[in-house]
């Protein structure tokens, strides 16, 4: 592994590590959804600093707990689907499982389909 590797690694883990403690910190001044945000923020930094010292199998795993706890804690679904593609760019062997609804739309009568991913696989060579 190259110096830059290492350096951007250590980057990588430094932001994962401050993710988990938002994660796991509990706060009275502060609100679940800021603490979930701040974590999927500094998991998303994370992954661009594996990016950068070609770690790919890091960053692809990182911008995953990204997408899980903006689909999961943070309901949104845009976020989680571009962290999911981020994801899906740097893990060559990566699924996405996509679920579809088809929901009526009151106001207009119509339909609109609603597509998000449900479940995330990896693939590694053996």
């Amino acid at each position: 592994m190259s110096a830059m590797a290492q350096k951007q690694k250590a980057k990588g883990d430094a932001f994962m590590a401050d993710a988990e403690k938002k994660l796991t910190k509990s706060s009275w001044f502060t609100s679940k959804e800021k603490k979930y945000e701040e974590a999927a923020e500094l998991m998303e930094q994370a992954a661009n600093a594996y990016k950068v010292g070609g770690l790919n199998q890091e960053a692809g795993e990182a911008y995953r707990r990204a997408a899980e706890i903006h689909r999961d804690q943070l309901t949104n679904l845009n976020e989680a689907s571009k962290d999911m593609a981020n994801a899906g760019e740097c893990t060559p062997y990566f699924l996405v499982l996509i679920h579809v609804e088809i929901v009526p739309d009151p106001t207009t009568k119509t339909e609109i389909w609603i597509t998000f991913f449900s479940h995330a696989l990896f693939f590694h060579r053996s």
